[in-house]
């Protein structure tokens, strides 16, 4: 996007004179975009919150579901204590790192789609900028921004739900396991 979009905006003729924004536009616009930031900035706080709650709680669990599953081994699959603790080791260590790895492919996608909407929103405002004058690409960039941030929250609260705590202290006795 960086290399395309300056040669996007050789193609494309300015307007002669840049348009005007409704100055009551640009302050609601502007308004948008500070009170997602402050929503970003709570939801975040709190996600980050219930983390490390639920990594506590993952490091309280992973003791007791290896003693239990390695009672279960040794009853079930008539084992010795110490062949079934071996057998439960693998399996945690195989559940730990499948753990992990999911974990790591979501950050990183997760990382890679905001790099994505930043600069989508960054050459999106260059063009508008150079096409319609300053006041329009500074409310295009707020508008942006804004959406950005109703996304980003959004998927802040998507960890505060039962079911996204579930997944995360799952996650957090996955790492605690292998800890």
């Amino acid at each position: 996007m960086n290399y395309g979009t300056p040669k996007l905006i050789q193609k494309i003729a300015p307007e002669p004179v840049p348009q005007p924004v409704n100055p009551k536009v640009s302050r609601g616009l502007q308004v948008a975009k500070d009170v997602t930031g402050t929503a970003v900035q709570i939801t975040g706080y709190m996600a980050s919150k219930i983390g490390s709650c639920t990594m506590a709680l993952g490091r309280y669990l992973a003791p007791h579901i290896q003693r239990q599953g390695t009672k279960l081994l040794s009853s079930t699959c008539n084992l010795t204590e110490l062949e079934a603790s071996k057998k439960m080791d693998g399996v945690l260590e195989v559940a730990a790192g499948a753990v992990g790895g999911f974990g790591t492919v979501y950050d990183g996608l997760e990382k890679s789609a905001g790099i994505l909407a930043s600069s989508l929103a960054n050459n999106t405002v260059k063009i508008v900028e150079h096409k319609y004058g300053q006041p329009v690409g500074e409310a295009t960039g707020n508008t942006l921004y804004a959406v950005d941030n109703v996304v980003i929250a959004g998927n802040n609260v998507r960890h505060l739900t039962p079911k996204g705590i579930a997944k995360v202290t799952a996650k957090s006795t996955g790492k605690a396991v292998i800890e």
